[in-house]
């Protein structure tokens, strides 16, 4: 089972011990992220886990690392056309977070789970690996 984790600076991408724009993340100025004041190293990560099927339903989760606020837990299915949302719930983003769905239809689809919401105000997702089941 591989999973997907995608490790963010607050405040740019930290490379070599240097945050995007040039300053160290040593000297850089805390950045204020829905008036909390949140160092500039700091990195917020969601660590989405492959869903798994229990009795008719399909559950997705998540826990989160270094994150604060609110963010979206989605269960999808794949189509022919790209991913369907199946059930989404804002979560705070903090701990653990898990999420039922209906295990509906006939036959065998491929299930993820996706976690949304914004680190320094730009947008981030992060997806899990997929499960294949028989609904």
């Amino acid at each position: 089972m591989s999973r997907h984790v995608l490790r963010l600076a607050v405040a740019g991408v930290l490379a070599g011990g240097i945050l995007a724009g040039g300053a160290s993340a040593a000297t850089a100025a805390p950045v204020l992220e829905q008036g909390v004041a949140v160092s500039a190293a700091a990195a917020c990560a969601a660590h989405p886990v492959r869903p798994v099927k229990v009795g008719s339903t399909i559950r997705g989760a998540t826990t989160f690392s270094r994150c604060s606020g609110r963010a979206t837990l989605t269960v999808q299915r794949k189509r022919w056309w790209g991913w369907e949302n199946v059930k989404s719930a804002g979560v705070p983003a903090s701990g653990r977070r898990t999420l039922a769905a209906s295990c509906r239809g006939s036959g065998t689809f491929t299930y993820r789970t996706l976690v949304t919401g914004r680190v320094a105000g730009n947008p981030k997702a992060w997806s899990s690996a997929t499960y294949r089941v028989r609904c």
